[in-house]
């Protein structure tokens, strides 16, 4: 079926691109609102909102002056913003055919006034916008115009700042950090709902001297490479993370001991038969890997983390290009 609201051209590069951003469904941050508080306070109106356009919904990452945490993409102004470059303006929204019937604007919060700034990565994709909103039809000044514009592009710095400590800028993975949270989180989900949770860990195997020999190139082939594996084998619910400078770590949900073993094979096999290309040679290439379910008396991720890390020391002592499940150390 068709959406019922309109698409950018881009629309899954620029899906893919706010999900690299980590920021969905994160708690609510000061320094954004800040931006939206002086947003409300400097334009004199009673909403003000950082929207960001998920594939079926608008998820509010700041607001002021609204409770609700997020609406439909289908009745969203913001997802008929995102679709240009400029500020998108609705004066009066009763008297716009694209709006006049949107629940928003007959019912709460009753919508007249609407004014959203694109928000707009590097790369050209608009992740969503900076809005206000008003119950009474106006216009607003260049001025005004000039400084929502100045706001946006706050907001974008900051998430552009978040995005360089949440994800890795080589492989566009998570970083350790956020990983950690994730991890977290996911720990406690399933302890309260009896399910598995594995972790992987990988690391390169003769890293350094590939690096020894190719320097930068080799560095930077030997990663992504391995970085295109992991994502090949994996769901698109598990996380993939670089935890440290060629450790790679990965987060099985609703896994237990042999699918996680099946997978780690899965992976490994596919290092070593796709080897490592550069510089018009092919050469081997093989990963260690450890392993560890999660169980009863784990306190926290950490301990499930560091019991898979232990796992990989033994894999490597052990001769490397192999795989240890923790309980067998």
């Amino acid at each position: 079926m068709s959406p019922t609201w309109p698409l950018p051209p881009d629309e899954a590069e620029r899906q893919a691109a706010l999900e690299t951003y980590g920021v969905l469904d994160t708690p609510a941050q000061e320094s954004l609102d800040r931006i939206t508080r002086l947003a409300s306070q400097i334009l004199a109106v009673p909403i003000a909102l950082v929207s960001l356009v998920d594939r079926d919904r608008q998820w509010f990452c700041s607001r002021v002056g609204l409770d609700a945490c997020q609406t439909g993409r289908e009745v969203a102004f913001c997802a008929h913003a995102i679709c240009g470059t400029e500020i998108l303006e609705v004066s009066d929204a009763l008297l716009d055919d694209r709006f006049r019937n949107n629940p928003l604007v007959v019912g709460e919060p009753h919508i007249r006034f609407y004014a959203g700034v694109p928000l707009r990565n590097l790369d050209g994709f608009n992740l969503g916008t900076l809005c206000v909103i008003d119950q009474k039809p106006r216009v607003l000044s260049d001025s005004e115009r000039q400084l929502l514009r100045e706001l946006a592009g706050m907001v974008m710095q900051y998430l552009e700042d978040r995005r360089r400590t949440y994800a890795c800028e080589l492989t566009g993975l998570l970083n350790r950090r956020p990983f950690f949270d994730e991890g977290q989180r996911e720990f406690h989900r399933a302890l309260r709902n009896g399910s598995g949770l594995s972790v992987l860990i990988f690391d390169i195997d003769a890293f350094r001297s590939i690096v020894g020999d190719f320097g930068a190139s080799g560095h930077d082939h030997a990663l992504l490479s391995l970085t295109a594996t992991l994502q090949a084998k994996v769901r698109r619910a598990d996380l993939l993370a670089r935890v440290a400078e060629d450790e790679f770590a990965v987060l099985l949900m609703d896994t237990d001991r042999d699918g996680a073993l099946v997978v780690a094979d899965s992976i490994q096999q596919a290092v070593e038969a796709g080897g490592l290309h550069l510089e018009s040679q092919s050469l081997p290439l093989s990963v260690s890997g450890g392993v560890a379910t999660l169980r009863a008396e784990d306190g926290n991720f950490t301990q499930l983390f560091h019991r898979a890390s232990e796992a990989l020391l033994q894999a490597k002592r052990q001769g490397r290009n192999r795989t240890v499940f923790a309980d067998e150390t």
